[in-house]
Parts: structure tokens; sequence; C-alpha cells
């Protein structure tokens, strides 16, 4: 991705500012510039000024510098022929924000608890290679029978020890298959089947897209787009499988001219308040309004998981990286204490 969500942001903040402030288009994007210090961003974005100023309307310059979405284009194409630039930029100022803030929450949120995994990982680690081999020679030159947790301790640790290499190469080679087939259709499936059936992950993965959801169609429906039209760019600007799915459904059961409540009740990705609140919104012909209510009642959802998932796995963590540190030690110390009992009698 050339052009960031965090870069878009804030092109769109700053060039709807100026339009607001009554600057015509060539000076906006020209100001605007002054906030990247990226080259190649600004490359970007001079090749789309240079458009406008050969006469092309800013939706076609970028459409035609091929690092904006159709959703993008065409959103801008609809403020500019009804006089509404700066309120379809400001809207997706906001998308982005609201993007950006999400992936904040969940970076906070998942952030310590990588990093104790990852001490975790380390100390056990280093017991299993450095430490464990060198109690087990020791053990070796007494002799005798060891505990039992002495040697499933032991055992693991040669295994691993012995196997490092292939260990290795293994998770080496699961890295490498995933991100090349990581986006095939079928793996996309099974990947969000497995996430979907995780116990709060689940719920959180299928809120955040549906956060997305109702932001992209708020600002579609406000911006006097089509129904349909909305549908088939949504469509393109959710990788989730359910969504997808469901909104495949949802563009011909329009076309044989069903309203949108209607089509939506078919597919479970859509609980029954979200139905309920849009076939209120279409009755009295404020959708946008009804999108905006549900994005924001999603956000806080997903704010409030982020936040509960954090507060779980911490301890988690912690009382699981307790458990093995203590097992791998108690199980080193206790032939000890047998061979000083011994030496003592």
């Amino acid at each position: 991705q050339a052009i960031n969500d965090k870069t878009r942001k804030v092109f769109y903040d700053q060039l709807g500012t100026l339009l607001e402030a009554g600057v015509d288009i060539r000076t906006g994007l020209e100001l605007a510039l002054s906030a990247f210090k990226s080259k190649r961003i600004i490359a970007i974005f001079e090749q789309i000024l240079a458009k406008v100023v050969q006469g092309a309307a800013l939706s076609e310059a970028m459409l035609r510098s091929g690092h904006f979405s159709n959703y993008e284009c065409q959103s801008i194409q609809i403020g500019e022929e009804t006089g509404r630039s700066s309120l379809v930029l400001a809207q997706l100022s906001h998308y982005y924000n609201s993007k950006i803030q999400q992936k904040r929450q969940i970076v906070n949120a998942l952030s310590y608890p990588i990093v104790v995994m990852v001490v975790a990982l380390s100390a056990v680690s280093f017991m299993i290679y450095f430490v464990v081999p060198m109690f087990a020679d020791v053990f070796k030159r007494f002799g005798g029978e060891l505990p039992l947790v002495t040697q499933k301790v032991i055992g693991i640790s040669n295994y691993f020890t012995t196997h490092v290499t292939a260990i290795g190469s293994i998770l080496l080679l699961i890295v490498v298959t995933w991100f090349l087939i990581r986006k095939k259709y079928w793996m996309r499936v099974f990947s969000t089947k497995v996430t979907l059936a995780l116990p709060v992950v689940g719920t959180l993965t299928k809120k955040i897209y549906l956060t997305r959801f109702c932001t992209i169609m708020e600002l579609l429906i406000s911006a006097k787009i089509p129904l349909l039209r909305g549908v088939q760019l949504v469509k393109t600007m959710l990788p989730f499988i359910p969504l997808e799915e469901a909104l495949e459904g949802i563009e011909e059961k329009i076309l044989k001219g069903k309203s949108l409540h209607e089509c939506m009740k078919d597919y479970p990705i859509f609980d029954t308040q979200m139905v309920s609140l849009i076939k209120v919104g279409e009755e009295v012909n404020k959708l946008d309004d009804f999108f905006g209510k549900l994005a924001k009642q999603y956000e806080g959802d997903v704010e409030h998981q982020t936040k509960t998932i954090g507060n779980l796995v911490e301890p988690l963590l912690l009382v699981f990286l307790g458990v093995v540190v203590d097992t791998i030690l108690v199980a080193m110390y206790l032939p000890m204490f047998s061979l000083s009992n011994s030496f003592g009698g």
C-alpha cells in the first residue's frame, strides 16, 4: 500500500479544511502537499496536482493515479458534482481516523502481552537449552533414579536441543507458506472461520468490520450515492468473507426490488438490532444517520472488548510464565534435595 491510512487521513483532513475555507482546489492541493515529508508520497500528490492543473477533476486524477480506491474516488466525484467536496473529504478523514484508532486500541491492548510472551519464551528457551542440560550432566555423575517430573523436563530439553534445526526450519516454512497463500480465497475462508470460532476474538473481529461497514455506508449515502452502487463499493473495500458474501447477495436482491433491511436479515453477519435500526432508517429516509449511530455503537463495543482482551490476556500470560518456570526449577532442584538427604543420612 503506497499511501497508508494515516497519510490518507491527513490529506483528506487538510484538503477538506482548505476547501471549506474557500481555497480553490489547485491551491488547496499545493498547501496540502506541505504536510508531507516523504518524497514518494509528495511525488504521488504532485502527479495528481499536475492532472488537476491540466483540467482533470480531483476524483479523476486520483483514480488515474492508481493509489486510491473506487470508493474514495466516487465519493469525491459525488462531492464535486453536488458542491459538497469539503463535507465528503471530512467524512473520508473521519473514516480513516476511526480505522487508525481501532488499530491503535488493538496494538495497545496486545503490546504488553506480546512483550510478556517474548520474555517468557526467551526465559524458557534459555533454561531448556542451557540450564537443564547443565543439571542433567550433574545428575548423570551421581546416578540414581530421578523424579518423574525431572525426567520429563530433561527429555523435553534433549528433544528440542537435538531437533532445534528441524523445528526452526518447520516454523520458517509455515511462516513463508502463510505469506504465499494468505490471500487465496480458500485460505481466507479457512482463516476467517477459525478467527470467528475463537472466544472474544471472533466477536471483536466481526464488530471491527461492521464498524467500517456502517462508517462507509454513512459516508456514501450522505454523499447521495445510490444504494446499489454504495453496496458495490463497500464490497470492494472490506476484505472479510462473511461481509463480501452477504453484500454480493444483497446486491442481487436489491436489483429485484427488495429493501436493504429485508436483504440484510437473511445474513447472520448482521444482528437483529442492526436490521431493525436500518428498517427505521429506511422508513424515515435517514439511512445515513442510522448508519452513523450504529458505527458509534460498534466503535464503543470494539473499544470495550479490546480492553477486556488485554485485561484477560495479561494475567493469563503471567500465570503461564510462572507455572512453566516454576515447573522447570522444581524439576531441577528435586533431585538435589534427594541427594542432600541421602548424604545427610
